[in-house]
Parts: structure tokens; sequence; C-alpha cells
């Protein structure tokens, strides 16, 4: 199948329900709206196979009675902030939007989960996997946004989903005893194969499009100010600085990928194999 993309129709089926979500009837209505699609021999198909149907991988956000998803085929959300903050960068910022549809299509669920906790880092409980986001006052000094920082995360799931980052449930070395004296070892998913490339798209990403105040970190990763005007730096030399930079100075260089072939989700180890990104 060819991959989907969006684009602009004049006809689509209109899907009708009531209050308790029962599908009502169908028919076809002259709209203009964005949905997904595939081009086969100049016929254009929709993901379920059928001419001009309904995309059923991405009709939540258009809310037919609250994100309903049998598939489980959705990207969470931990509150309403989540859903403020996302919508915004959807309406504003092209690489989010396309980023957040290719989540939406994807078999994995992704939970955006904003706190207060100062917590920002892509996690898992081997069953979801979690885009944390928080504003600190080192971010704020940064020049950083809640935006750029759910952006900064956000990159981190991308990279889960093509593989270029996974998870192991790893042994800490301690465990407890009950009183039967059974032993319970005590285990953390931690991130593997993550590195230095990894982190810098990151920044990279959450310092570009509408999300990133002047004169802010993303200067020092990417630019440098010469002669009076800030000039793009070289990606070596960007991977440079964050490399020596403390919190990032024991990440490997990279890029190092997973080298599974097929989804590993069990209870030791969540990874899925890498795809090489169209983009």
């Amino acid at each position: 199948m060819i991959e989907p993309t969006a684009i602009n129709l004049q006809v689509f089926d209109y899907y009708s329900y009531n209050v308790m979500r029962n599908f009502v009837f169908a028919e076809q209505k002259p709209v203009i709206q964005s949905t997904y699609t595939y081009e086969e021999n100049g016929v254009y198909y929709c993901a379920n196979g059928t001419e001009k149907g309904v995309y059923r991988y991405s009709y939540c956000l258009n809310n037919p009675l609250k994100y309903v998803d049998p598939t489980g085929m959705i990207v969470e959300y931990g509150s309403g902030r989540d859903k403020w903050h996302s919508f915004w960068l959807r309406v504003f910022d092209k690489q989010y939007r396309e980023d957040f549809r290719e989540l939406m299509r994807s078999e994995e669920i992704y939970v955006l989960n904003y706190n207060g906790d100062g917590k920002n880092h892509l996690s898992t409980d081997g069953n979801k996997l979690y885009v944390n986001y928080s504003m600190t006052d080192v971010a704020k000094k940064a020049g950083q946004s809640i935006y750029s920082l759910l952006k900064h995360e956000f990159e981190h799931s991308v990279q889960f989903e093509h593989g270029e980052i996974g998870f192991e449930n790893k042994d800490m070395g301690w465990g407890t005893v009950d009183r039967d004296g059974n032993y319970f070892e005590h285990r953390k998913w931690s991130a593997i194969n993550y590195d230095v490339h990894d982190e810098l798209n990151a920044h990279n990403k959450g310092a570009s499009g509408t999300s990133w105040k002047s004169g802010t970190e993303r200067s020092f990763w990417s630019r440098e100010f010469v002669n009076g005007e800030w000039r793009d730096v070289p990606k070596s030399t960007q991977l440079e600085r964050l490399q020596n930079t403390p919190g990032y100075n024991t990440l490997p260089l990279g890029p190092i990928n997973n080298t599974n072939t097929e989804k590993e989700k069990n209870y030791y180890k969540y990874a899925l194999p890498y795809r090489l990104r169209l983009y």
C-alpha cells in the first residue's frame, strides 16, 4: 500500500451518530476537507480499501462524540492541557502536525502527559508510551515554551516509532523479600540505543517552527553570532557542543538504531524495528 497522504476531495461519505454513539446513516455530502487517502492507478482510496470512505484511524480528532477508537490506535491525553497544547501545535506547526498524524496511524499507544514535576522525557510502562513534558525554571531561562518542550519530547516518540530508540526493563540489582521468603527483583524501563544524534534532533525539533523565542538555546546548538549576524553551524559542530554538555556527555555519539527485525514487546523489552524516515 502506498503511504497515506493528505489531499482535498470535493465529495465525502458523511456519517451520522446519535447521542448514544450509535451509527445512524451514511450519505455522500459535498464538502472540502482533508482526509487520508492513497492513490493507486489513478484512483484514490481510503485506508479501509474503499473509494472515498472514512479513514478510521484519524476520525477521532474530529471528535464523533469524544474520541471513540475501538482499535486502540490513538494518541491519548493525560489532561485537558495536553489537548490544548497539541491542538495549537497541529494548527500552527506543520512538522508537528505530520508527526502527530504518523503516530495516529501507529499500532502503539502514545500518551501526552503534561506534568508539574519537571519531568521531560519519553517513558513506558511496557504497555503505553508516555510523552512527559513540564515547564521548569531552567527551561524558562533558556527561552523555551511549553510548546517547544512538547515538540522536543514528541520527537523522541517519533524516534521510538521508527526504531531509533527502544526500551529495556532492566534489573536494578536489588529487590525485596516477602514474609514467605520469596525474592522480587526491582526493574526499571530504561531507554536503549539513545545517543547524541537522537537528542540533537529533539533539540532542533523543539526549536523549529512557531514555538521558540528568539535568542534562546537554539542559537547555542545550531547557530552562532558572527560579525553582527546569526549563522547556521554544521551539524558536526552541533553534535560536538551537545556531547560536551553535562547531562549528555555520557551518551554515545551514534547514530545507533534498533537491530531487531520484528516488534519486541514483552516483560524485558519494548522496541520496534528500525525504519528509515522518508522526510
